[in-house]
């Protein structure tokens, strides 16, 4: 869904319900004739305001989200499960809460897959491909990144995601597939998890990397976290550091890329953990950082996203109660680090926001003040208070349990296959 700010009123409309006029080389959306009128009548007087409107969405933003996958429309194959889920959810519930954040992804234009079954009654795996004109717009601005020696060219395209009172996160898709790049550097943003090991690795040099440089590329510079949902993304870190490391200096500021990062981690089981051997890696990164470091921050025997991730992280979620406690000690290849105060590991049902994001999630910081915030619903119900309630209705019997549900809905429900998103 893409939307826009009447130049006029200011007022934000959807794109595709709106009232349009060319501009130059700009299109311009309009929420009455009235301001339509208004704007072909003296354009000049307006032109400002399409500029500062566009300036001031990029320049408050604070938070790069980084996830290889992402679900935000069930027609959009970009999500293989659980992991695009929660990214999609927490893309959109960063628009419902007005958090300043950007999105950034690949586009697997080819899906992850689908199934179904031969006449052996057999299943049979097939892509899943979508249209990506359909649902997003594209970017005007080119990065690079450096790719077994080659230069490969990566563009955007962007999605909005319009959170309840109209303040939209856009979500950067990263591609791949253009002239100029080799028919494997064309390939790398076509399958969501597809290929070797070393079509992965290069998948998330693009994602990492060529994330950040697309941000640069699209100014911005404002931004204070990068929280990276698993270790795909996690060679974003040495490209923070190698930014932060001027010329002239001798000294790595592996703090201050620490400051900067948060990383979400689903799972303890080893099949969750990329790891790649440092022949590969070195074949296809090249050198970002001297040899030594990188074994340092990525393991000796082969280089670990997630201990990459980990070990230049500030913050570390684990996703669900499995991992409460369970530190990174669980997680293959990691070492008891996440237990240091330095560097604390809490489950997402922690609620806990640091002092040092509070400034990048301003509206979470008067709930950070309490281990245990008051949960509420959109319409601004305090759940943890109806839960209360319900308890004391289940203790008191039957009836009162008829009583407290009357002309009241459930917050939540199980989301059933064949819902939406």
């Amino acid at each position: 869904m893409n939307v826009a700010k009447d130049p006029v009123c200011g007022m934000t409309v959807l794109q595709a319900q709106s009232l349009k006029a060319r501009h130059g080389e700009q299109t311009v959306y309009f929420c009455s004739t009235f301001c339509k009128a208004s704007f072909e009548q003296e354009p000049a007087k307006y032109e400002t305001r399409l500029v500062e409107a566009a300036r001031e969405a990029v320049e408050r933003t604070k938070i790069a989200y980084f996830s290889m996958e992402v679900a935000l429309s069930n027609d959009m194959h970009t999500y293989s499960g659980g992991l695009g889920v929660l990214a999609g959810d927490t893309l959109k519930s960063a628009a419902d809460l007005r958090v300043p954040m950007v999105g950034v992804t690949l586009l697997s234009r080819k899906g992850y897959f689908q199934q179904d079954l031969d006449e052996h009654e057999g299943l049979r795996e097939s892509p899943a491909p979508w249209d990506p004109q359909r649902f997003l717009a594209p970017v005007s601005m080119t990065a690079e990144v450096l790719i077994e020696g080659r230069s490969v060219k990566v563009v955007g395209w962007e999605y909005q995601v319009v959170g309840a009172s109209g303040f939209v996160v856009p979500v950067i898709f990263l591609d791949t597939n253009l002239d100029g790049n080799s028919d494997f550097d064309r390939s790398l943003t076509d399958r969501l998890y597809g290929g070797d090991d070393r079509y992965r690795l290069a998948q998330e040099c693009v994602l990492g990397m060529g994330g950040v440089r697309m941000l640069r590329k699209l100014g911005y510079d404002g931004v204070e976290r990068y929280h990276m949902n698993e270790g795909h993304a996690s060679l974003l870190v040495l490209d923070l550091l190698r930014e932060r490391r001027r010329t002239d200096e001798t000294e790595w500021d592996f703090e201050g890329v620490r400051k900067q990062c948060v990383f979400t981690t689903h799972t303890p089981v080893a099949a969750g953990h990329d790891q790649f051997g440092h022949e590969l890696a070195e074949r296809t990164l090249g050198e970002p950082l001297p040899r030594e470091i990188v074994h340092m921050l990525g393991g000796g025997e082969s280089l670990n996203m997630t201990l990459l991730g980990f070990n230049l992280s500030g913050y570390i979620n684990g996703c669900g109660q499995a991992l409460r406690g369970s530190g990174a000690a669980d997680v293959p290849g990691v070492p008891d680090r996440a237990r240091d105060e330095r560097c604390p590991f809490l489950d997402m049902d922690g609620r806990r926001v640091p002092r040092s994001l509070r400034s990048a999630y301003p509206r979470m910081e008067k709930r950070s003040r309490d281990a245990s915030p008051r949960r509420r619903d959109l319409e601004g119900r305090d759940l943890g208070s109806t839960r209360r309630r319900e308890s004391a209705s289940r203790r008191r019997g039957p009836r009162a349990q008829r009583n407290s549900a009357v002309g009241r809905e459930p917050h939540h429900r199980v989301r059933s296959p064949g819902d939406g998103l």
